[in-house]
């Protein structure tokens, strides 16, 4: 054996290494006797302690055995064969697009490193310690103050669940809710769809609240206050409809207030959680769009019988990091968040004026209908031509614009604006659909 001194490579390493490989390779024959440590390291001019090293790590992993008094022996390795994979898959970097991210001017990022700066230091020993899988008390406490004040939603922190976003939300449902018929007004949200079809859940795609309430679900999954993708409002007799139908039948309504906070141009609707008093209602929010996007932080208010099956249950672990929990209570403690309501509530109205304006000015076609404009987010396009789908598809590409097409209904694209500027986004859409 020879032994490498020069090599940033330990020698207890390469000790360790020549024997699996010779080992592995059958150079050594099962069962056949080693040096003793005593032995190997004389011959090579090696510390016993180097030798000893390279031999326990061995041993723990089964290629030698030593047996006291008798000596140390190879173990029965199988051979494996390695085949070179010649044509290798090449994994593209996604691409990254202009209108998928946050506005600049939307964050305070100075702000609120000033809350976690607060929290290093005053918080220190509370770091050290696990979180609560339910989210940490404080954070908790603010988010129902703020939901009781702006959404009329019922319930306080005890009812209030965090996790990271409305997946992880959904997937904490799954855990207690077993083989369910969801009903929704269709097209659903993707990323609720990958999670129902995750835990096996019947899918039933409706058009109307009639076809809704006819499939006889026991979820409903809806956003009232924002509808996806349009961006429409459910008036309160559907809303007080829902609320029946859940009461009689014994069903839950998944209310997703996802990005009520951008209908800057209409005053907040009430939440159907507290129009229904907390009962029936799985109440779904998320500071991604209102305050920083890359932070995955959301919270659930449970009705009182769901959470008496959570708390029973051994809930999921918390996926939202401690010190992103508490620097969010302060931020919302301080006034901070309200600040950045409004801040992005001025942003969002220039968005959507500088949107509207450019839409005027272009030339009127016949071939494409607009919608979604109320959603604040994204404009919806719709073609009966495949040939203008296929442009349009081509325009977004080069401008590099996400975009994203719906199966049902057909030959229409979503294409969000959110982190475009003025300028960008009067640019993108005059390229966009200007004939």
């Amino acid at each position: 054996m020879i032994l490498d001194r020069q090599s940033s490579t330990p020698l207890y390493m390469q000790i360790y290494t020549h024997f699996k490989d010779a080992l592995s390779r059958g150079r050594i024959a099962p069962g056949q006797k080693l040096d003793s440590i005593r032995t190997f390291a004389a011959k090579h001019g090696l510390s016993a302690t180097t030798v000893e090293k390279a031999y326990t790590q061995l041993s723990v992993e089964g290629y030698i055995r030593c047996v006291p008094k008798s000596g140390t022996y190879a173990e029965t390795v199988d051979r494996l064969e390695h085949t070179v994979e010649r044509d290798s898959v090449q994994i593209e970097p996604k691409p990254s697009y202009k209108n998928l991210g946050q506005h600049p001017g939307t964050f305070d990022a100075a702000r609120f490193k000033k809350h976690i700066a607060r929290v290093l230091s005053s918080r220190h020993d509370d770091l050290m310690k696990p979180g609560d899988a339910q989210g940490e008390w404080e954070l908790r406490r603010e988010v129902a103050h703020f939901l009781t004040n702006t959404r009329e939603v019922r319930g306080d922190a005890g009812r209030i669940v965090i996790g990271a976003g409305v997946q992880n939300h959904l997937m904490t449902l799954g855990s207690l809710l077993k083989h369910q018929r969801v009903a929704f007004l269709k097209p659903l949200f993707e990323r609720a769809r990958h999670v129902f079809e995750l835990l096996g859940y019947e899918l039933r795609a409706c058009k109307t609240f009639d076809d809704l309430f006819e499939v006889q679900p026991s979820l409903i999954y809806i956003s009232p206050s924002n509808l996806y993708p349009g961006g429409g409002v459910v008036g309160i007799g559907e809303r007080q409809r829902l609320i029946r139908y859940a009461s009689t039948h014994d069903a839950l309504i998944i209310e997703d207030d996802y990005n009520h906070m951008f209908r800057y141009n209409a005053y907040q609707i009430p939440s159907i959680q507290g129009l229904a008093g907390g009962e029936h209602v799985v109440y779904i929010g998320s500071f991604s769009r209102p305050f920083l996007i890359s932070m995955r932080l959301g919270y659930m208010v449970l009705p009182p019988t769901l959470l008496k099956r959570y708390l029973a249950a051994a809930p999921l672990a918390q996926t939202v990091s401690k010190l992103d929990q508490l620097a969010m209570a302060e931020t919302m403690k301080s006034g901070d968040f309200m600040r950045q309501l409004k801040r992005i509530a001025v942003v969002s109205r220039k968005q959507n004026d500088a949107l509207r304006e450019t839409l005027d000015a272009l030339p009127a076609r016949t071939d494409i209908t607009l919608d979604g404009i109320e959603s604040n987010l994204h404009v919806l396009i719709r073609s009966d031509h495949d040939d203008t789908i296929r442009l349009l598809k081509k325009k977004a590409k080069a401008l590099k614009l996400f975009v994203h097409a719906f199966e049902d209904p057909e030959n229409t694209l979503l294409v969000p604006y959110a982190g475009l500027s003025e300028e960008e986004l009067k640019f993108a859409f005059k390229t966009l659909l200007d004939p």
